[in-house]
């Protein structure tokens, strides 16, 4: 079965919309209990950084736990409206990209 990338693209979407309506700037320290390294603000970072990295060209190498670390890295410090907006703005060009096959 072929992959259907335009209705990943938009799922996609729908998971970011859905992600933004529960969060504030009041959920920046919270520990995420599945993660306990991770407050929501990297849990944040990460979900602005993949797409941000990947339409940058820059893609993982073999350690790919280091380039999501140092995509939770640059953004240390951040608010999570301020990640959720990042993410927000590189989503279009993210789900073109996807749309285009991945």
């Amino acid at each position: 079965m072929a992959i259907d990338w335009d209705e990943c693209a938009f799922e996609y979407d729908r998971c970011r919309q859905r992600i933004t309506e529960l969060l504030t700037d009041d959920d920046t320290a919270v520990v995420i209990p599945t993660c306990p390294e991770w407050t929501v603000a990297d849990a944040c970072a990460h979900l602005a950084g993949i797409p941000a990295s990947l339409l940058a060209g820059d893609v993982p190498g073999a350690d790919a736990q280091s380039w999501v670390d140092a995509d939770i890295a640059r953004r240390a410090g951040r608010t999570v409206i301020s990640l959720l907006d990042e993410w927000a703005d590189v989503t279009p060009a993210f789900q073109q990209m996807m749309a285009a096959g991945g």
